[in-house]
């Protein structure tokens, strides 16, 4: 299943190629992606996360980290985010 995620990335780099390379790699992933790939590419939806396959959490997490331009963002956590100014205190007020 991790490999199949890896092929997201492989055929996403291979849309711009004509000799069928991207649809024979995405014709191994599940529906949804196979649906989902090539209009997320071209600015139409992202794909979910939770579309991809099950397995090794760490590929699912760099291929959505280094290709997020194709995936939904994660919801915000709560709270207030942590600054560079925060985390070590303002210097300004000294």
């Amino acid at each position: 299943a991790s490999r199949r995620a890896l092929l997201v990335a492989l055929a996403a780099a291979a849309l711009e190629r004509t000799d069928g390379a991207a649809e024979a790699m995405t014709a191994l992933l599940p529906a949804k992606l196979q649906a989902g790939l090539k209009p997320a590419c071209y600015d139409g939806p992202p794909l979910a996360r939770a579309d991809l396959p099950d397995g090794d959490p760490r590929i699912a997490d760099q291929l959505v980290r280094r290709l997020a331009f194709l995936f939904t963002p994660r919801p915000a956590t709560a709270g207030p985010a942590e600054t560079a100014e925060t985390a070590v205190g303002d210097i300004s007020a000294k």
